[in-house]
């Protein structure tokens, strides 16, 4: 169990957190000091449902950052106003894998789930395999900042590519999934979050 942070998030009673966006408010849920990955280059699976609501102030909303801002030690996943996927690794090319546009819909709740096997990494959006790709060696962490709602940036306090919108059910494992395992997952909660 962690304890972290809520800063301008709310907790919604149907189970999920809401990320209001107006380009000013930092909202973000932060864990310190995460542990539930096992670093390095190492396989590792994470997932959550995802409901834009088409109002954040950047185009390229940040609503899952876990690592460090250096070169290959970064989790990130960039989730753009058009459908668009990027799942981020920080330090640009050969680290940022560009999905293209994976969603139809960003304003309907979305399953999004990222796996990497050591060597490559897999996108599912609504437990279809929708993107895979090699990237570079990674170098991430044992223990760092889990983010939920926006990407650190160099300024304190900045709302540096907020998310707005919802996230439920983010899920963390030290092991890359099957598309099985990532499909059950998806079964096994899409009736929460049917519109």
């Amino acid at each position: 169990s962690y304890t972290g942070t809520i800063n301008g998030a709310e907790f919604d009673t149907d189970g999920y957190f809401e990320f209001p966006s107006d380009g000013t408010t930092l909202n973000e849920i932060t864990i310190p000091n995460f542990t539930g990955f096992t670093g390095g280059n190492n396989p590792y699976s994470y997932g959550f449902w995802i409901r834009s609501s088409g109002s954040s102030a950047d185009n390229d909303e940040v609503p899952f950052f876990y690592g460090n801002q250096a070169i290959g030690q970064a989790l990130r996943i960039r989730y753009y106003d058009d459908g668009g996927i990027v799942l981020g690794h920080w330090g640009g090319t050969g680290y940022d894998l560009d999905a293209g546009q994976v969603v139809s819909n960003v304003l309907e709740w979305n399953h999004i789930y990222e796996t990497y096997d050591g060597t490559t990494n897999r996108l599912y959006v609504n437990g279809v395999d929708v993107y895979n790709d090699t990237p570079n060696t990674l170098s991430i962490p044992t223990s760092a900042k889990l983010i939920l709602g926006h990407r650190p940036s160099a300024g304190a306090g900045t709302t540096n590519s907020d998310f707005g919108g919802d996230i439920g059910e983010l899920q963390v494992y030290n092991k890359a999934l099957s598309a099985t395992e990532v499909l059950q997952n998806f079964n096994a909660t899409k009736s929460k979050y049917d519109d």
